[in-house]
C-alpha cells in the first residue's frame, strides 16, 4: 500500500510578515524596536553601521546569498544570544519574552519591523551564524550554523567578509572567525528588487541616513531614558572602499556608572518578586524606587553638544496589591499578562519649555498635556503607536484580553502613576533651581483632547489623594526667609541646608498653611511670610484638588491663634520691625484671644509704656510687672501711685494710647485666666515700688532690719498712702517698716518678732539672754492699730517666742548660757505650762529644735543638766516593765544612750514633745541584743540563748528565724554523736542553716558515717522534755531537711574524693551516687539551676557507669547515657549502671531535657555504633546485634518521620553516611541500600543471590528503606538486563514459548514501573536498548518492531513485509512502550532526511486558528464554504445536519486510532459537485494565503476563509476524488507515526490504494448513508454504475465537521466552546431572537457565478429536506453570469425557495447587472510618500500595483426584484407578461448605474 502524506495547513511566513508591517510603521520604529531587543539582552551599547559596500561572492555558503551582499544597515551590541533568545526569535506572535519579566518585549512582533528594509537578515553572535529567509530563496526559512566547529569562514570566506570591518568600541577579534564573536552584529541587506514577497518598498542607503538623522533630532535621548541597559548608542558610516566606519551621532548617558545601579534596580528583582507572588511567599520589600539625575551628552560627527541633565524617577508598585486588584475585579493574574505596574517619570532640568512625551520604555508617539514624560508598562498596540483606551473598550466583553488592556492601563494612570509622581515631586527638592514649581504638577493644559487627557483628567487629584501629610511638594516662601519654629514641627523639617540654591521653601500638608480665608488683609501674608512663617503659596487647581481630596481634614489655614503661637515661637524675627506692623500684628493676634490661650502672648514685646517710647515684654514671669489701673479710667489723679512712684513709669501702662485700646486691654487683664505680666495695680506691685524707692539689696531683702532713711516723712507718707487704699498689710510683711528701739527700720514680719515689755524680771532677764528686741517707744501708738497686732510678740504667746528664739542671727549659741537651777527650773516650768495650752499642730519640728538646744535635760546614772543637741548621740528610754529590774545591758555605749525621766514635767517635754522613743521588749532583743551575740563569751552565749529560747515561741518571726539561723552559736558532730548527745572534744560552733536534720533518712542516706555534719550535745535528738526545748527551737531556726545546690556539689566532690582515696567499698560508694542522682532528679524542680551549678553536675566524673567493655567505671553525665539508650550507643558512650537497690531512672523531663537525655543521641554516635556492627561483624558480632540494629533502624525511623528541621537535618546526614555503605542486617550479613528490595519474587531468590529482600521484621520501617534507596522491585534497567541475557551468546535465536511468556511477565513489571512513574510524575526511564519478541519468537529491537493494531484488517501476506511484535505483547503493552503501531506505519506521513539545521520563524498552528477564527463570526461558516464551492465551479450546494452517533461494527474498532471514536457523533456534512484540483490541495495547506490569490475569477483571495470549521470542530475531513483528507491541528487524534511515535497535524489517504473502507470499516461507516442520499439526490451526477463507496473515485466534495463536544472542547487547544445540533439548525431559523442567520433566501446566491441550488437537510433515522433554493436560468444567461468581464452586462433569473418546516414555497424573479473595468483615473496613478490608502496601508507609491497585488479591482453589480409571490410557481410568474418599456426602462436605469459606479472607481 502506499504511504499518506503530509496535510498540515499553514501560512506562508512572507505573508504574515506582509501583514505585520502593515501595522508596524517604517522609519526610526524600525531603530527603536532594534534598541529593545538589546535592550532586553542586556546590552550596554548599541552601535548602528552604515555599510555602502559590496562585497565579493564567490565563496558562499549558497551561491543565491550573493544579492544579499550589497549595501546595509548592521545593528551591534555586547550581548549573547541564549537558547531561549534563538527561540524567541523562531516564535511569530508567540513572545518568549511574554513571562520574562525583565524584558520590554511581550507580542514577539516587534523584530519582524526590519523587514521593512530587507528579506534576509542575517547575525552572527558567540559561535552561530544564522541566516533567515522567510522566502526560503536559499534555505527552508532560515539556517544556524556553528561557525567554529566547522571552520567555515576558511571554507566560505566571502560569506564574512561584511562583519570582518574593525567595528568600533568593539574588543579587539579575530577577522578571520576562528574565535567566538564577542556580542551579536546583525546584518539587514537593503532590499533593492520589488520581487519581494513581504514588501515592495526598496530602500536606499539615503533613507538609512536620513532614518539616523531623524532619530537623532528627534527622538535620541528619549531612547534612553527608561532603558534598563542600554547607555551608548552610536551611528557609523562605511563608505564605500573605506576600511574604518566613521561616527555620525552618538547619544550617551554620561554619568552611566554612577546611575547605573538605580537604572537597574527594578530590573534585576522583579523576577525573584513576581517568583514570590507566584509562590505566595513574600518579601518584606514589596515597592521598588530608583531616582536620579541622568546627564546626556550629544555628540553629531567631531562636535559635542551641552550636557542635558534630567532628573529620573522609577517606580515599582506593590505586586500583592495589584494581584489582589485584578483577581478581585477580573478574576484574573496579573503574571498571565505581563502586567508589571511599573511606571517611570523624567523631566530634562535645564530646558523647562519642552513637552513631556508618553512612554513605554520606548517613547510612543503621544504628546502629554504637561511637562513631564511619563513612562509605564502600559498595553500599547501591536505597532507601539499608542496605549488601549477606554474609547476602544466599547461592547467588550467583562473577560476579553481588549477590556484587560484597557483596564490595566486604567489602573497604572489612576493606582500606580500618582503614588509615583508624589515620589517625583520629593525628589525635585534637590535638584529644583526654577522656582516654577508648579510646571512640574500633572496640571492639565487647557484645552487639550485625546484618549490621553482623558487618562490623566484625574491624575492631579490622584495625586494629591497619594499625598502624604509630610511631603514637602508645595511652594513656601522666599528661601532667603528661612523658616521659624512652628508649634508641633521640628525645625530641620523646613531644613534647606543642603538645597541652598533653592528660591523658595519646600512646604508639605502638615507643616504649611493656607491663607486665612477669613482676613481680608491681604498685606497679611507677606509680612508673615517675611517674617518666616510657612505660608503656603499654590495656584486654584492645586487648592481646589487638596481641598476635594482625602486631606480636606488635614488642611491647615493661619488663624490669630497660628500667628500668636508663630510669634510666640519666633520673637526675633518680628521684633525689629516697624512700630507700625507690630501693631498691625497685634490687632491681628488679638481677635480671638479668651482665657485659654491668653499665654500664647507670652514674649511678646508689643505692650505700650507710660513712658511714652518703649514697648514692654508680655510674660509669665514674676520678674517684671506692667500695671494697669486699678480701674480702667484713664484720669491721673493726686493719690494715683504714678505720682507717688515717679521714677517708675516704665511699670504702668500708657494711658495716652487709644482709649479703646486701653480700655481692650484692661477688661482682657480682668479676666480671670489672665495670666501674663500686665496686671491690676494692687498691694503686691505696691510693695515692689516701695522696695525700689527703698534702693533694696540683696543685703538688705535678707536682713531683718535696715537703718532708718533720711527722708523720714517718706516714710509717713507712705504710711499714709497704705491706710488711704486700705491695703492688705500681710501683703507688705516682708517690707522693712517697724521701728525699733535702736533707730533700725524692722521688718513688719520676721521670725524674731519685736517683743512688747510686758514680761516679770526672771523671764524678760532670760529673753534678753537669749537675744531679744523690743519696739521703739514712740511707736507704740501705731501699734494699736489693729491691723499691726499680729506683728508684736506678747510673752504668752509661747510658739512666738521660741520662733523668736531661733529666728536670732546666733542661733544656736545664743541658747548655749548657763542658767543657774531656779532659773532651769523656771523655764521647765514655763515650758511645760505653756506648751500644754499651746495648738500642738502649730508645733512645727524647728520649734522643738529649740527646745531640744535649752539646758534642761539630765542622763541615767548622771546629774549634771545637758542638752540634747550637743553630740550626734541617740538617745533612747528604756521599756517601763524592765527600767528599774532589767539585767545586764550589752548594747554598745557608742551606738546609744538612755535619758531619765523621773519627773513629771521632763517626761511630759521627753515623750510628748520630743518624743524621744521608749523600747518595746521585742526591738530590745532583736536590736539591742541579738545582733551583738556572736561577741560574747561561750558562757555568756549560753545565759542568753536560754532566756532567748524561753520566749522563742513569742518574738520568732520570719526576720528574726533568719537573723539567728546565719548566727554561730551551736555545736557541730557525726550522727552518732547527736543520738548520743555528745560534744566533740574540740567544739566547734556552726549556724543553724549549715546543719542537716538528724533524724531525716532520706538526707542522713547521702552521707558517710564518719562526716560532722549535725547538731550535738544539749542541741542533739534527746527525749527529755527540758533539753528537748533546744532541738525543737534549733528546728524553728532552719536546720536543713533538703539539700541545697551547694550541698549537692559537695556531695559530688565528697564521691570523687571517696571514690579516689576513701577505704570505703567501692559498692558503697556507688550506691551513695546513684541515691545522690536519684535525689537531684526528685528535686530537680525546685533547684534554681546555673552555669556553675550545672558544669559541676555535667562536667565531673561521678556517675557509675558500664563502658562497651561492661567495665564498672565513674563518667560524667555530659559523656554518658540512660538505660534507654544502651543499644543505641553501649559500644561508644558509657551507659548509667543498673543497680538492683536504687532506682536510676531518671523521670524529671527537665532533667532529662538538661541531659540531653530526652532525645535520642547525637546521630554521629548512633551511626559510629552502627559502624562498629557492621564493619566489625567478620570478626565476630557483637553481642545483642540484632536488638542493636532494630534500635538503630528505629531511631532512623523516628528521624525519617518527623517534620522539625534537627530531625530532617539529622535523617540527611545518616542517609549520607550510609549511602555506599552496607549496613542493612538480612540474615546475619549486612547489605547495601541498592541490594535489597521489598517484594523480591521468588524466582530470584537464592542463598547465591545478590539481592535479597527486606525482613519481615523490617517493614514497620518500609517508608524510612524506601527514602533510603531500598526499591519496591525490580528495576527496568534490571529487567532489561535480563532480556539481553536471554540471546546474549546468540541474537538470532528462537525462544521457547516458555521464555517468551516469562518475558512477557517482564514486560508487564516494565510497563506497570513506567505507569508508576508517570503517575507520581518522574521522567520514565529509556527503553533504548529494549528488545520485544516478534511473531517468529525472536527478540528485536524496540525501534524495528510493530504493533499489530490492525488484526484481521490487515492480510497476513502484507504483514509480512514488517516485524510484529508477538500476539501476547497486547495493547496496553505496546502503548506504554510506545511501539510503532501498523495503522502509524500505513497511514503516516514520513519526510526525507534534511542536511541543514532547519531555522525557520513559524508560530504554532493551533495560535493561530485560534486568532483566525476570532475574526471569523460563526455565522460565515457556510457562507465560507458556499463561497469556496462557487470558487470550484460548483453548481450544487448542499448541507445536512446529522444527529447520528456512528457506533464501532468490528471488535478491533475499526478507526484510523481508538480516540478517533470520540468524533463519531453528531457532524455537519457540506457538499457541492465538483472535485478538488490538486491546487485545491495545496491551497487548503496555505493558511492565509490560499490558492485564489491571483486568480479573478474566484470570490476567494485570503486563504483563511475554510478555516471557520474549527469554529465547531477541531477535526474536520472531506472526501474528494480518490482521496480522503483529515486534518488536526491539536496532533492529539490521527495515529502516530516513528520512533517515538509522532501525531502529524493532517494527512491525506488514497483510499483506493490503501483499501481503506476494507481497512478501517467504521471510520468509513459514517459516510456510506450520505454516499447514499446524494447519489439519490443528484442521480444525474452519479450513474448506477458509479459507486460511492470508497471503491471508486468520488466525483464531488464531500466535507465532514463532527460536532466538539464538551469533553472535546476541554481538550481543545483552539476553543473551549462546544456545539449541539440545537446549536446549529438555530443558526438557520428566522425567529426574532436569531437577528442573523446563515442563509437569507435568495440573497446568498445572487452574486454567484455558478452555484445554482442550495439546500439543508436533516439526518437522524433518515433523511428529511429542511429548506431548498433553486435558480432557474436561461443558457444564455447562465454564460453571462459566468463570465468575468470588464463590460457591463445583465441577465435575470429566477429563484424558487421551497420551506419544508412551514410547507411554504417562494417564487423570485431578480434582475442582475454586473460589470467592471482595469483602467486606472491618473489621480490614483500615483501617491505621495506621506499619504496612505487606508489606516494599515504602508507608503504605496503606485495605486494600479497596490490594487493588483490586493485584487482590487473596480467592479461591482446591482440587483433589483423584478416579482416575487407565494402563492404562484416559479413558472406561473415567469409567465405573466411584462411591458416592454418597463423592461427596457429598468435595463437603461441599471446599465447607467453601473457605468456611473465604475467610472467613479
Amino acid at each position: 500500500m502506499a504511504e499518506g502524506e503530509e496535510f498540515n495547513p499553514t501560512e506562508p511566513y512572507t505573508r504574515r510578515l506582509r501583514k505585520i508591517l502593515e501595522e508596524y510603521p517604517d522609519g526610526s520604529q524600525v531603530l527603536r524596536e532594534i534598541l529593545q531587543n538589546s535592550d532586553d539582552a542586556k546590552s550596554t551599547k548599541q552601535i548602528f553601521i552604515l555599510d555602502h559596500n559590496t562585497y565579493p561572492s564567490s565563496n558562499l555558503f549558497e551561491r543565491k546569498l550573493d544579492r544579499h551582499q550589497g549595501p546595509a544597515l548592521l545593528a551591534k551590541n555586547n550581548a549573547l544570544f541564549e537558547e531561549r533568545d534563538f527561540k524567541s526569535l523562531l516564535n511569530l506572535a508567540n513572545s518568549e519574552k511574554y513571562d520574562q519579566f525583565d524584558k520590554i518585549g511581550v507580542m514577539g512582533v516587534g523584530f519582524n519591523s526590519i523587514y521593512h528594509i530587507t528579506d534576509s537578515p542575517s547575525f552572527i553572535t558567540g559561535d552561530n551564524y544564522v541566516i533567515l529567509d522567510p522566502h526560503k530563496w536559499c534555505y527552508n526559512g532560515g539556517v544556524k550554523f556553528n561557525f567554529i566547529n566547522h571552520n567555515l569562514a576558511e571554507k566560505y570566506p566571502d560569506q564574512f567578509v561584511p562583519f570582518s570591518f574593525r567595528i568600533p568600541y568593539d574588543e579587539p577579534f579575530d577577522n578571520s572567525f576562528k574565535q567566538p564573536f564577542k556580542g551579536t552584529i546583525f546584518r539587514y541587506p537593503l532590499r533593492d528588487s520589488t520581487e519581494s514577497d513581504i514588501s515592495e518598498k526598496i530602500y536606499e542607503t539615503k533613507e538609512i541616513l536620513d532614518m539616523f538623522q531623524k532619530f537623532y533630532e528627534n527622538e535620541s535621548i528619549n531612547c534612553l531614558l527608561f532603558l534598563k541597559y542600554i547607555e551608548c548608542i552610536c551611528f557609523y558610516e562605511l563608505k564605500k572602499g573605506a576600511d574604518e566606519p566613521e561616527l555620525i551621532y552618538k547619544i550617551e548617558l554620561k554619568n552611566a556608572i554612577e546611575v547605573r545601579q538605580n537604572r537597574r534596580l527594578i530590573v534585576e528583582n522583579i523576577i525573584p518578586m513576581m517568583d514570590s507572588l507566584n509562590s505566595g511567599i513574600y518579601d518584606k520589600i514589596n515597592q521598588l524606587e530608583a531616582s536620579y539625575v541622568a546627564s546626556f551628552i550629544r555628540q553629531k560627527g567631531n562636535s559635542g553638544e551641552i550636557n542635558s541633565k534630567w532628573l529620573i524617577l522609577n517606580y515599582l508598585d506593590d505586586l500583592l496589591e495589584t494581584e489582589k486588584y485584578f483577581q478581585n475585579n477580573f478574576n484574573r493574574s496579573i503574571r498571565d499578562y505581563k502586567f508589571i505596574p511599573n511606571v517611570g517619570l523624567a523631566v530634562p532640568l535645564n530646558d523647562l519649555d519642552v513637552t513631556g512625551r508618553l512612554f513605554c520604555f520606548l517613547p510612543l508617539p503621544i504628546d502629554m498635556p504637561f511637562l513631564v514624560s511619563v513612562h509605564g508598562y502600559f498595553a500599547v498596540s501591536n505597532n507601539r503607536r499608542s496605549l488601549w483606551s477606554s474609547a476602544d473598550n466599547e461592547d467588550l466583553a467583562v473577560g476579553a484580553l481588549a477590556r484587560l488592556r484597557v483596564e490595566w492601563n486604567k489602573y497604572l494612570f489612576e493606582k500606580v502613576l500618582p503614588k509615583a509622581w508624589v515620589k517625583f515631586l520629593c525628589e525635585l527638592r534637590s535638584n529644583l533651581r526654577s522656582d516654577n514649581l508648579y510646571k512640574f504638577w500633572p496640571i492639565v493644559k487647557e484645552g487639550s483632547s485625546g484618549s490621553i487627557s482623558n487618562f490623566c483628567k484625574n491624575l492631579l487629584q490622584n495625586v494629591i489623594e497619594s499625598l502624604g501629610i509630610d511631603d514637602c511638594v508645595f511652594k513656601g516662601p522666599p528661601s532667603l526667609n528661612i523658616i521659624g519654629t512652628v508649634t508641633e514641627y521640628l525645625e530641620d523639617s523646613y531644613n534647606i541646608s543642603s538645597f541652598q540654591e533653592q528660591k523658595f521653601q519646600w512646604l508639605s500638608i502638615s507643616n504649611g498653611y493656607l491663607e486665612d480665608e477669613k482676613s481680608f488683609n491681604f498685606d497679611l501674608p507677606e509680612i508673615i511670610g517675611n517674617i518666616g512663617f510657612p505660608v503656603i503659596s499654590a495656584p486654584y487647581p492645586v487648592i481646589n484638588a487638596l481641598k476635594n481630596s482625602k486631606h480636606h481634614d488635614s488642611l491647615k489655614f493661619f488663624s490669630p491663634v497660628v500667628i500668636r503661637t508663630y510669634l510666640s515661637n519666633n520673637r526675633s524675627r518680628w521684633q525689629n520691625i516697624s512700630r507700625k506692623e507690630i501693631i498691625e500684628l497685634f490687632n491681628y493676634v488679638l481677635k480671638d484671644l479668651n482665657d485659654q490661650n491668653f499665654d500664647e502672648l507670652e514674649g511678646f514685646k508689643i505692650i505700650p509704656l507710660a513712658d511714652g517710647v518703649e514697648l514692654g515684654t508680655l510674660t509669665q514671669s514674676d520678674n517684671f510687672y506692667i500695671y494697669i489701673g486699678p480701674d480702667d479710667d484713664v484720669t491721673s489723679y493726686e493719690n494715683d501711685e504714678r505720682n507717688i512712684f515717679t521714677n517708675q513709669l516704665n511699670k504702668f501702662v500708657d494711658k495716652k494710647v487709644s482709649s479703646e485700646l486701653y480700655r481692650r486691654i484692661y477688661n482682657i487683664v480682668k479676666n480671670n485666666g489672665w495670666n501674663l505680666n500686665i496686671r491690676i495695680l494692687d498691694e503686691f506691685a505696691v510693695v515692689d515700688m516701695i522696695r525700689f524707692s527703698l534702693n533694696y539689696t540683696e543685703n538688705t531683702r535678707d536682713s531683718e532690719e535696715i537703718p532708718m532713711p533720711s527722708n523720714r516723712a517718706w516714710i509717713y507718707q507712705l504710711w499714709d498712702n497704705l491706710k488711704y487704699r486700705n491695703w492688705d498689710l500681710t501683703k507688705f510683711e516682708d517690707i522693712h517698716l517697724i521701728p525699733t528701739n535702736r533707730s533700725y527700720l524692722r521688718k513688719l514680719k520676721t521670725s524674731n518678732k519685736v517683743f512688747l515689755n510686758q514680761t516679770n524680771e526672771v523671764l524678760s532677764t532670760i529673753f534678753k539672754t537669749f537675744g531679744a528686741v523690743f519696739v521703739d517707744n514712740q511707736f507704740k501708738e501705731i501699734c494699736k492699730w489693729d491691723k499691726l497686732s499680729p506683728y508684736i510678740i506678747k510673752p504668752n504667746e509661747i510658739l512666738s517666742v521660741l520662733a523668736s528664739f531661733r529666728a536670732d542671727n546666733l542661733y544656736p549659741k545664743n541658747l548655749n548660757r548657763n542658767l543657774q537651777d531656779h532659773e532651769a527650773s523656771a523655764l521647765v516650768e514655763y515650758l511645760s505650762n505653756y506648751l500644754r495650752l499651746a495648738n500642738k499642730d502649730h508645733l512645727a519640728p524647728k520649734l522643738i529644735e529649740v527646745i531640744k538646744y535649752l539646758p534642761i535635760f539630765t542622763e541615767i546614772d548622771h546629774t549634771v543638766p545637758i542638752s540634747l543637741l550637743t553630740g550626734n548621740t541617740n538617745w533612747y528610754l528604756l521599756p517601763r516593765e524592765e527600767e528599774n529590774s532589767y539585767g545586764k545591758i550589752i548594747y554598745p555605749a557608742n551606738m546609744g544612750r538612755f535619758l531619765s525621766a523621773s519627773s513629771h514635767n521632763i517626761c511630759y517635754i521627753l515623750e510628748d514633745i520630743i518624743e524621744i522613743p521608749r523600747l518595746t521588749v521585742n526591738d530590745y532583743w532583736r536590736k539591742y541584743v541579738v545582733p551583738f551575740l556572736e561577741l560574747q563569751t561561750s558562757k555568756n552565749i549560753d545565759i542568753i540563748i536560754d532566756k532567748l529560747f524561753d520566749r522563742l515561741s513569742s518574738l520568732l518571726d520570719a526576720s528574726l528565724k533568719d537573723i539567728l539561723g546565719k548566727k554561730a552559736f551551736v555545736p557541730v558532730g557525726t550522727l552518732n554523736m547527736s543520738r548520743r548527745q555528745q560534744n566533740p572534744d574540740n567544739v566547734r560552733l556552726a549556724k543553724p542553716i549549715e546543719l542537716f536534720d538528724p533524724e531525716n533518712k532520706i538526707i542522713v542516706d547521702l552521707f558517710f558515717e564518719d562526716e560532722e555534719v549535725f547538731p550535738v550535745g544539749k542541741y542533739g535528738i534527746t527525749q527529755d522534755s527540758i533539753s528537748k526545748k533546744f532541738f525543737s527551737n534549733l528546728k524553728l531556726l532552719g536546720i536543713k531537711s533538703v539539700l541545697s545546690q551547694d550541698d549537692i556539689i559537695s556531695r559530688i566532690n565528697t564521691i570523687i574524693t571517696r571514690s579516689q582515696t576513701s577505704n570505703v567499698h567501692e559498692d558503697l560508694i556507688r550506691i551513695k551516687a546513684l541515691k545522690l542522682l536519684k535525689y537531684i532528679d526528685d528535686n530537680w524542680d525546685k533547684f534554681i539551676i546555673d552555669n556553675a551549678f550545672l558544669n559541676i553536675i555535667l562536667e565531673k566524673k561521678w556517675v557509675p557507669t558500664v563502658n562497651a567493655s561492661e567495665k564498672k567505671i565513674f563518667s560524667n553525665l555530659k559523656s554518658c547515657r540512660s538505660q534507654k539508650d544502651k543499644y543505641l550507643v553501649c559500644l561508644v558512650t558509657p551507659i548509667v549502671e543498673f543497680n538492683l537497690k536504687v532506682e536510676s531512672k531518671v523521670k524529671n523531663k527537665k532533667f532529662l531535657k538538661q541531659l540531653g537525655w530526652d532525645t535520642y543521641p547525637e546521630v554521629v554516635k548512633v551511626i559510629e555504633q552502627l559502624k562498629l556492627c557492621y564493619e566489625g561483624v567478620s570478626n565476630g558480632p557483637p553481642e545483642n546485634l540484632e536488638k542493636i540494629c532494630m534500635a538503630v533502624y528505629r531511631y532512623m525511623n523516628d528521624a525519617f518521620k518527623a517534620s522539625d528541621n534537627k530531625s530532617k537535618a539529622e535523617f540527611d546526614i545518616m542517609k549520607k553516611h550510609l549511602k555506599d555503605d552496607q549496613w542493612i542486617l538480612c540474615g546475619g550479613r549486612f547489605y547495601p541500600t541498592e541490594k535489597v528490595i521489598f517484594n523480591l519474587p521468588s524466582e530470584f531468590q537464592s542463598e547465591e543471590s545478590l539481592i535479597v529482600e527486606l525482613p519481615t521484621d523490617y517493614l514497620s520501617f518500609k517508608p524510612l528503606f524506601k527514602s533510603m534507596g531500598v526499591r519496591d522491585e525490580i528495576g527496568i534497567e534490571d529487567f532489561i538486563l535480563i532480556i539481553q541475557n536471554m540471546v546474549k551468546k546468540n541474537k538470532n535465536r528462537t525462544l521457547s514459548e516458555n521464555e517468551i511468556k516469562n518475558i512477557i511477565q517482564i514486560l508487564e513489571r516494565i510497563v506497570n514501573i513506567r505507569k508508576n512513574n508517570k503517575r507520581d510524575e518522574n521522567n520514565p526511564e529509556k527503553l533504548d536498548r529494549l528488545l520485544i519478541p516478534s511473531t517468529e519468537n525472536k527478540l528485536i529491537g524496540l525501534h524495528e518492531i510493530y504493533f499489530d493494531d490492525m488484526g484481521d484488517i490487515l492480510d497476513e501476506e502484507k504483514k509480512r513485509e514488517y516485524k510484529i511484535a508477538h500476539c501476547l505483547v497486547i495493547s496496553h503493552i505496546a502503548k506504554e512502550l510506545e511501539i510503532q503501531t501498523l495503522t502509524g506505519k500505513l497511514y503516516g506521513n514520513y519526510a526525507g532526511d534534511i542536511n541543514w539545521d532547519i531555522y525557520e520563524q513559524g508560530e504554532p498552528l493551533t495560535t493561530r486558528i485560534k486568532n483566525i477564527i476570532k475574526d471569523y463570526k460563526i455565522t460565515s461558516l457556510f457562507k465560507e464554504f458556499l463561497q469556496n464551492a462557487d470558487d470550484a465551479k460548483a453548481t450544487q450546494f448542499l448541507i445536512v445536519v446529522d444527529e447520528r452517533q456512528i457506533p464501532t461494527t468490528t471488535k478491533k474498532k475499526g478507526l484510523l486510532s481508538d480516540e478517533m471514536e470520540d468524533w463519531q457523533g453528531p457532524a455537519i456534512w457540506i457538499y457541492n459537485n465538483k472535485e478538488f484540483s490538486p491546487d485545491d490541495f495545496q491551497a487548503l495547506i496555505k493558511l492565509g494565503v490560499g490558492g485564489k490569490s491571483q486568480d479573478d475569477t474566484k470570490i476567494g483571495k485570503f486563504g483563511i476563509g475554510f478555516n471557520c470549521a474549527f469554529h465547531v470542530t477541531d477535526l474536520p475531513s472531506f472526501v474528494s476524488g480518490k482521496y480522503i483528507v483529515f486534518l488536526d491541528p491539536n496532533a492529539k487524534y490521527l495515529p502516530a507515526q516513528g520512533y517515538p511515535p509522532r501525531r502529524p497535524r493532517g494527512t491525506r489517504i488514497d483510499f483506493i490504494d490503501k483499501k481503506f473502507k476494507e481497512r478501517c470499516p467504521d471510520q468509513c461507516a459514517p459516510y456510506e448513508a450520505i454516499f447514499n442520499f446524494i447519489k439519490k439526490k443528484f442521480p444525474d451526477q452519479y450513474k448506477e454504475t458509479e459507486s460511492c463507496d470508497f471503491s471508486n473515485k468520488f466525483n464531488g466534495t464531500l466535507f465532514r465537521l463532527p460536532l466538539r463536544t464538551s469533553k472535546l472542547a476541554n481538550q481543545s487547544e483552539i476553543s473551549n466552546r462546544d456545539f449541539s445540533i440545537r446549536n446549529i439548525l438555530k443558526l438557520f431559523t428566522s425567529d426574532q431572537d436569531n437577528k442573523e442567520r446563515l442563509f437569507q433566501g435568495s440573497n446568498e446566491m445572487l452574486f454567484l457565478r455558478n452555484i445554482e441550488s442550495c439546500s439543508l437537510y436533516r439526518m437522524k433515522h433518515q433523511v428529511t429536506p429542511q429548506w431548498e433554493a433553486q435558480i432557474y436560468i436561461s443558457n444564455s444567461c447562465r454564460e453571462i453570469r459566468k463570465n468575468v468581464t470588464d463590460r457591463a452586462q445583465i441577465y435575470r433569473m429566477g429563484i424558487e425557495i421551497t420551506n419544508n418546516l412551514d410547507q411554504s414555497k417562494l417564487s423570485e424573479i431578480w434582475l442582475v447587472c454586473t460589470g467592471g473595468h482595469d483602467k486606472i483615473k491618473p489621480k490614483f496613478e500615483t501617491f505621495s510618500k506621506d499619504k496612505q490608502l487606508t489606516t494599515n496601508a504602508i507608503n504605496i507609491t503606485k495605486f494600479k500595483s497596490f490594487s493588483k497585488n490586493r485584487r482590487l479591482k473596480p467592479r461591482g453589480g446591482v440587483a433589483s426584484l423584478l416579482a416575487q409571490s407565494d402563492k404562484k410557481s416559479l413558472v406561473e410568474l415567469m409567465d405573466e407578461p411584462v411591458k416592454l418599456f418597463f423592461f427596457l426602462k429598468f435595463c437603461n436605469y441599471y446599465l447607467s448605474s453601473i457605468n456611473t459606479l465604475l467610472k467613479t472607481l
